[in-house]
């Protein structure tokens, strides 16, 4: 019986292993029309007690169409979490995680307001957020260093974030990001065929005003999102076109002229994105092949002009990766390439 008993608390402690998650509210009170607004998340405690991490938060920032389960594989657990879910990997290193839905995107407030959702604001929300967590222990623990984490739109709030405030971050990570986003709008635009979102969903988005827009192209989708076929499974381009989620009209007019010089910034950076990342590094309208380079001549390598004060400037262009680079197979291994390198500069 004793056996037996201890059988089944191994059971039990491995069914309840992982991050302990929890939904969080904050009121931000930034000079927007329409405000105060609210911004949801999940913070996650880690599973691993590390304690050189514990006061170590990262801020995880999602991009356009996607809400906070992009780091967790698509929810919570989500689909396969050890292979595809940020959080997951980062709960292993000890590293608690906050990951926000944008204004405007997720659970958190969507004004109808045509220029309330835009680049600048989503930065005065962030930077109300941090400030937050520094001075008042929001998340019940107060925190030495935060860790921003972007992807993509999010990425490029991190980098005016980081021009503005340069003292809100203290290391930033930017995922499919490079310095080059113009060249390919238009073709991004016409190949995902953005519609007004309350014309395709209204389940979802049928309150939402029409300055919201969705991808209703499974195949233009799936051509900005990822690398070639061999480098996703199915079942996750399926669950990513299912769930996503929107842009708004001033989302895309303010992000056409970034991302921006952070010459005051002095904290330490490091820009994770695919060799085939479509939206950050093609040209020709987004219909050219994308090429990010994986050499010291690279774009993504001389995105390191964006901050020339930075304390360190440090890249990883994964093989066979595309934009949305969480969903492929080779997530785990980015996972592991930004941690060795947060773990070895924590030290």
């Amino acid at each position: 019986m004793h056996l037996f008993g201890l059988l089944l608390a191994l059971v039990g402690s491995i069914q309840n292993s992982g991050p302990k998650c929890s939904n969080v509210t904050f009121s931000v009170t930034p000079d927007i029309p329409g405000g105060p607004f609210k911004l949801r998340g999940r913070f996650c405690e880690p599973e691993v007690y590390v304690p050189s991490n514990r006061d170590r938060l990262q801020v995880l920032v999602h991009g356009i169409t996607f809400d906070r389960n992009y780091w967790s594989a698509l929810g919570l657990p989500g689909y396969e979490p050890v292979n595809y879910s940020w959080i997951d990997y980062a709960s292993n290193q000890g590293y608690p995680t906050l990951s926000v839905d944008r204004l405007g995107n997720g659970l958190s407030d969507h004004p109808n307001r045509t220029f309330a959702v835009t680049l600048p604001n989503h930065v005065k929300t962030l930077h109300d957020l941090i400030t937050q967590i520094r001075n008042n222990g929001s998340l019940g623990q107060s925190f030495s260093e935060i860790i921003y984490v972007g992807h993509s739109y999010g990425s490029l709030v991190g980098n005016l974030l980081s021009q503005e405030h340069p003292t809100d971050i203290d290391r930033l990570i930017l995922t499919g990001f490079s310095k080059q986003t113009l060249f390919s709008i238009s073709g991004k635009a016409l190949r995902t065929a953005l519609l007004p979102a309350s014309f395709q969903d209204t389940d979802r988005f049928g309150q939402l005003s029409l300055s919201y827009f969705s991808s209703n192209s499974r195949p233009g989708r799936r051509h900005l999102c990822f690398a070639g076929a061999n480098s996703y499974s199915p079942e996750i381009t399926d669950r990513d076109f299912k769930q996503r989620g929107t842009v708004t009209l001033g989302e895309m007019i303010t992000g056409i002229s970034a991302p921006y010089p952070a010459p005051a910034y002095r904290g330490k950076v490091f820009v994770l994105t695919g060799d085939e990342d479509t939206i950050f590094c093609s040209s020709l309208l987004g219909f050219g092949k994308a090429d990010c380079g994986t050499s010291e001549s690279g774009l993504v390598y001389d995105t390191r002009e964006l901050y020339p004060s930075a304390a360190s400037y440090d890249v990883f262009v994964p093989a066979n990766t595309g934009h949305c680079l969480n969903l492929h197979y080779t997530a785990r291994e980015s996972f592991k390439v930004v941690h060795d390198w947060l773990n070895a500069e924590g030290h």
